[in-house]
């Protein structure tokens, strides 16, 4: 027996689609009931109106909901009055049969125009299937490829973010998946579509968590981007944690970590380490900043100001290469290293003559001499993270007595 869901679309598509009259006759009751304040009552009237519908007519479905013996409908008719009208169509049925009708309509307006600046009406025309083939390949591009450019063709400015973990937005999403290692992956087991929604269960690795996250991820999908997201997150347990023996994803339990831990850094390896770092520090104008930076750090280093903010690799370069053109005679020296296993702690002396504005500081000829303290974290033989501070209050009191 065909769901209530089904006889709906049915009859819509029969009416202003097809525009077959014997769609009456198959689903809609005897005793049909109409609210429509144009139309009037009975199943006659509908058999009536459908072969008066003007070649220029259209009708366009979006969100279908069923609940009970109840049907709603969103669409989008073209053709019924002088401008296009979104609705909502309001079914109930009963044994199979339409048996009565409400609806709401207005005038569309642009999406220029809305306040919010999204459309009132938002097309299910498009198949699932090529929805889960949209989304799957979007996360290949987000999460495996890093390709931040094209991926913005996927997912929408307005995105609607409702993860407990990820920031608001488009931006919110990219800027979490910068600030992972470059190793994070993302693999999928199994993606299911439904009109605009497609489910997907994967699992993340390399995101430096002492295990996989194993995700269902549910986006929602409009106007051919992807537009809202939720997501349930969960640890993958091995297979002696597993009371039912079998894997949380796909066929087979995660091999077990090796037992390694790298032995610490010396402090011959933290000097060689970060010397491409300081190097880019002194006299920064006259260096390749970002290529000395690419070789002494990850693509997703961070460079943090204080606990919370952080600039990328490619933003600190700007940094470096600011004071370059501020302090042209800029001097970084090395006073001390020390290294804590995969951590360098470095007590750091920079020196130099303003010639242009520091800080708001106007240039006044004198120098400055002042102290910095980096603590950073090493990866594979690069640095990964850094937090420092650096006294640039007793700098600016310098060149300004």
């Amino acid at each position: 027996m065909e769901s209530n869901k089904e006889v709906v679309l049915k009859v819509l598509k029969g009416a202003f689609v097809e525009r077959d009259v014997t769609v009456v006759d198959r689903y809609f009751s005897p005793d049909y009931v109409q609210h429509n304040p144009s139309i009037p009552n009975g199943p006659k009237a509908i058999a009536g109106l459908i072969p008066t519908l003007k070649g220029s007519f259209s009708y366009e479905v979006g969100m279908v909901v069923a609940a009970g013996d109840l049907v709603m409908a969103h669409g989008r008719y073209v053709g019924w009055g002088p401008k296009p009208l979104v609705a909502v169509d309001i079914f109930r049925l009963k044994d199979g049969k339409v048996v009565e009708h409400w609806d709401v309509m207005q005038e569309e307006v642009p999406a220029s125009a809305t306040a919010s600046g999204n459309p009132m009406f938002t097309s299910a025309s498009s198949k699932p299937a090529d929805n889960r083939a949209f989304v799957l390949e979007a996360f290949d591009t987000l999460f495996n490829k890093r390709d931040y450019k094209a991926a913005e063709r996927f997912w929408s400015p307005r995105y609607i973010q409702h993860s407990a973990h990820i920031a608001p937005g488009r931006e919110g999403l990219f800027g979490l998946v910068k600030s992972q290692p470059a190793e994070l992956r993302y693999e999928n087991a199994l993606a299911v579509a439904d009109g605009d929604y497609v489910l997907l269960h994967g699992r993340f690795t390399g995101s430096a968590q002492p295990r996989a996250m194993i995700a269902a991820d549910i986006v929602r999908m409009a106007e051919g981007v992807l537009v809202e997201h939720w997501d349930v997150l969960q640890d993958e347990v091995t297979k002696d944690e597993s009371k039912s023996g079998l894997p949380m994803f796909g066929t087979s339990f995660p091999a077990p970590a090796p037992a390694m831990i790298a032995p610490p850094l010396t402090v011959e390896q933290a000097r060689t380490i970060v010397a491409p770092l300081y190097d880019a520090l002194n006299e920064p104008a006259k260096k390749d900043v970002k290529a000395l930076l690419a070789k002494a750090a990850h693509p997703d280093y961070r460079s943090f100001s204080t606990n919370d903010d952080s600039l990328t690799r490619e933003q600190l370069a700007g940094v470096f290469e600011m004071l370059g053109s501020v302090v042209p005679d800029l001097r970084w020296t090395i006073e001390d290293i020390r290294t804590f296993g995969d951590q360098i702690v470095v007590r750091g002396e920079a020196t130099g003559t303003p010639t242009g504005e520091l800080f708001g500081a106007k240039p006044t000829g004198k120098s400055f001499k002042t102290m910095a303290l980096d603590v950073f974290t090493v990866r594979d033989g690069k640095l990964a993270s850094a937090y420092h501070v650096e006294n640039w209050m007793t700098a600016l009191q310098q060149i300004s007595k």
